[in-house]
Protein backbone atom coordinates (compact mmCIF):
# COMPACT_ATOMS: atom_id res chain seq x y z
CA UNK A 1 0.00 0.00 0.00
CA UNK A 2 1.33 3.43 -0.97
CA UNK A 3 0.31 6.74 -0.81
CA UNK A 4 -0.24 9.65 -3.10
CA UNK A 5 0.75 13.29 -2.95
CA UNK A 6 -2.78 14.38 -1.96
CA UNK A 7 -2.39 11.30 1.23
CA UNK A 8 -4.91 8.85 -0.59
CA UNK A 9 -3.58 5.33 0.71
CA UNK A 10 -3.71 3.24 -2.95
CA UNK A 11 -3.19 -0.17 -3.31
CA UNK A 12 0.07 -0.87 -5.48
CA UNK A 13 3.48 -2.61 -4.72
CA UNK A 14 5.79 -0.44 -6.63
CA UNK A 15 6.75 3.06 -5.70
CA UNK A 16 6.40 4.38 -9.29
CA UNK A 17 4.62 3.66 -12.53
CA UNK A 18 8.31 2.05 -14.84
CA UNK A 19 7.90 -1.81 -14.45
CA UNK A 20 3.88 -1.81 -15.08
CA UNK A 21 3.33 1.43 -17.24
CA UNK A 22 6.88 2.11 -18.29
CA UNK A 23 6.27 5.80 -16.99
CA UNK A 24 8.66 7.53 -15.14
CA UNK A 25 6.49 8.79 -12.37
CA UNK A 26 6.99 8.38 -8.55
CA UNK A 27 3.31 7.36 -6.78
CA UNK A 28 4.03 10.02 -3.97
CA UNK A 29 4.90 12.76 -6.63
CA UNK A 30 1.06 12.34 -8.19
CA UNK A 31 -2.15 13.30 -6.90
CA UNK A 32 -4.84 10.44 -7.07
CA UNK A 33 -6.95 13.01 -9.37
CA UNK A 34 -3.73 12.48 -11.73
CA UNK A 35 -3.48 9.15 -11.15
CA UNK A 36 -6.92 7.61 -11.55
CA UNK A 37 -6.82 8.71 -14.94
CA UNK A 38 -3.75 6.18 -15.33
CA UNK A 39 -4.91 3.04 -17.10
CA UNK A 40 -3.07 -0.44 -16.67
CA UNK A 41 -4.23 -2.59 -19.20
CA UNK A 42 -6.12 0.14 -20.85
CA UNK A 43 -8.81 -0.23 -18.29
CA UNK A 44 -7.88 -0.95 -14.79
CA UNK A 45 -7.22 2.13 -12.24
CA UNK A 46 -5.04 2.10 -9.24
CA UNK A 47 -7.77 1.49 -6.08
CA UNK A 48 -7.98 3.26 -3.25
CA UNK A 49 -7.90 1.28 -0.14
CA UNK A 50 -10.71 3.01 0.95
CA UNK A 51 -13.22 1.56 -2.02
CA UNK A 52 -11.84 -1.85 -1.43
CA UNK A 53 -12.00 -2.15 2.31
CA UNK A 54 -15.55 -0.75 1.35
CA UNK A 55 -16.41 -3.12 -2.20
CA UNK A 56 -15.36 -6.32 0.14
CA UNK A 57 -17.02 -5.87 3.57
CA UNK A 58 -16.19 -9.61 3.88
CA UNK A 59 -12.82 -10.01 3.19
CA UNK A 60 -9.63 -9.89 5.02
CA UNK A 61 -6.43 -7.81 4.18
CA UNK A 62 -2.94 -7.84 4.34
CA UNK A 63 -1.86 -4.69 4.03
CA UNK A 64 1.56 -3.87 4.05
CA UNK A 65 2.43 0.28 4.18
CA UNK A 66 5.36 0.91 1.44
CA UNK A 67 6.88 3.68 3.03
CA UNK A 68 6.64 5.51 6.81
CA UNK A 69 4.32 8.18 5.72
CA UNK A 70 2.14 5.11 4.45
CA UNK A 71 2.04 3.78 7.93
CA UNK A 72 1.24 6.94 9.67
CA UNK A 73 -1.78 7.18 7.13
CA UNK A 74 -3.17 4.15 7.28
CA UNK A 75 -3.08 4.60 11.04
CA UNK A 76 -5.04 7.45 10.60
CA UNK A 77 -7.61 5.18 8.31
CA UNK A 78 -7.72 2.42 11.18
CA UNK A 79 -7.96 4.44 14.01
CA UNK A 80 -11.38 5.79 11.53
CA UNK A 81 -12.99 2.47 11.05
CA UNK A 82 -15.04 0.43 13.18
CA UNK A 83 -13.53 -3.42 12.55
CA UNK A 84 -10.10 -3.82 12.07
CA UNK A 85 -10.31 -7.70 12.60
CA UNK A 86 -9.90 -8.22 9.02
CA UNK A 87 -6.68 -6.67 8.68
CA UNK A 88 -3.29 -7.64 9.06
CA UNK A 89 -0.58 -5.66 8.88
CA UNK A 90 2.81 -6.94 7.41
CA UNK A 91 6.55 -5.46 7.06
CA UNK A 92 9.98 -6.46 6.89
CA UNK A 93 10.45 -3.11 8.96
CA UNK A 94 10.43 -3.04 12.25
CA UNK A 95 9.88 0.84 12.55
CA UNK A 96 6.68 0.93 9.90
CA UNK A 97 5.27 -2.20 11.83
CA UNK A 98 5.87 -0.27 15.34
CA UNK A 99 3.88 2.65 14.35
CA UNK A 100 0.49 0.56 13.90
CA UNK A 101 1.73 -2.03 16.94
CA UNK A 102 1.95 0.76 19.51
CA UNK A 103 -1.57 2.39 18.09
CA UNK A 104 -3.49 -0.67 18.81
CA UNK A 105 -1.28 -2.67 20.74
CA UNK A 106 -2.82 -6.47 20.68
CA UNK A 107 -6.42 -5.58 18.73
CA UNK A 108 -4.38 -5.55 15.42
CA UNK A 109 -3.09 -8.48 13.98
CA UNK A 110 0.56 -7.97 12.29
CA UNK A 111 2.80 -10.48 10.64
CA UNK A 112 6.19 -10.39 12.12
CA UNK A 113 9.28 -8.33 11.16
CA UNK A 114 12.61 -9.35 9.20
CA UNK A 115 14.27 -9.49 12.60
CA UNK A 116 11.25 -11.43 13.98
CA UNK A 117 11.36 -14.20 11.20
CA UNK A 118 15.04 -14.74 12.39
CA UNK A 119 14.70 -15.08 15.98
CA UNK A 120 11.68 -17.12 15.17
CA UNK A 121 14.46 -19.05 13.23
CA UNK A 122 16.70 -19.47 15.99
CA UNK A 123 14.15 -20.45 18.52
CA UNK A 124 14.25 -24.14 16.82
CA UNK A 125 18.14 -24.30 18.09
CA UNK A 126 17.65 -22.31 21.43
CA UNK A 127 14.36 -20.67 23.23
CA UNK A 128 15.76 -17.20 23.14
CA UNK A 129 12.40 -15.00 22.07
CA UNK A 130 8.85 -15.44 23.30
CA UNK A 131 6.42 -14.55 20.29
CA UNK A 132 2.86 -14.14 20.17
CA UNK A 133 2.45 -12.96 17.06
CA UNK A 134 -0.13 -14.47 14.73
CA UNK A 135 1.94 -14.42 11.30
CA UNK A 136 4.93 -15.15 9.63
CA UNK A 137 5.15 -12.96 6.44
CA UNK A 138 8.02 -14.30 4.83
CA UNK A 139 9.71 -14.60 1.27
CA UNK A 140 10.15 -17.73 -0.48
CA UNK A 141 13.64 -17.76 -1.55
CA UNK A 142 15.90 -15.53 0.22
CA UNK A 143 19.50 -15.00 -2.22
CA UNK A 144 18.97 -18.28 -3.88
CA UNK A 145 17.94 -20.40 -0.91
CA UNK A 146 14.62 -21.81 -0.12
CA UNK A 147 13.52 -20.45 3.04
CA UNK A 148 9.86 -21.96 3.19
CA UNK A 149 10.17 -25.38 3.72
CA UNK A 150 7.47 -28.62 4.74
CA UNK A 151 9.22 -28.76 8.08
CA UNK A 152 8.92 -24.59 8.57
CA UNK A 153 5.10 -24.81 7.41
CA UNK A 154 4.68 -27.46 9.54
CA UNK A 155 6.33 -25.83 13.01
CA UNK A 156 4.26 -22.50 11.80
CA UNK A 157 0.91 -24.52 11.92
CA UNK A 158 2.23 -26.78 14.89
CA UNK A 159 2.46 -23.20 16.98
CA UNK A 160 -0.90 -22.03 15.47
CA UNK A 161 0.28 -19.39 13.51
CA UNK A 162 -0.59 -18.90 9.64
CA UNK A 163 2.32 -17.93 7.09
CA UNK A 164 2.25 -15.89 4.37
CA UNK A 165 4.57 -16.79 1.46
CA UNK A 166 5.39 -14.11 -0.52
CA UNK A 167 8.16 -13.72 -3.36
CA UNK A 168 10.50 -11.07 -4.57
CA UNK A 169 10.08 -10.68 -7.98
CA UNK A 170 13.68 -10.32 -8.73
CA UNK A 171 14.97 -13.37 -7.30
CA UNK A 172 11.98 -15.58 -7.70
CA UNK A 173 12.30 -16.13 -11.67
Amino acid sequence: MRHTKDNKLIIFHDSDLKRILGLDAKIENLNYEELKNIKIFETHTIPLLDEALSSWPEINFNIEPKSLESAYLLKDKLKSMKNIDRICIGSFSNTKIDILRNEFKDNLCSSMTKSETILFFLNRFISIYDNSIPCLQIRMTYMCIRIVTRGLLERVHSRGNKIDGCTNSNEDR
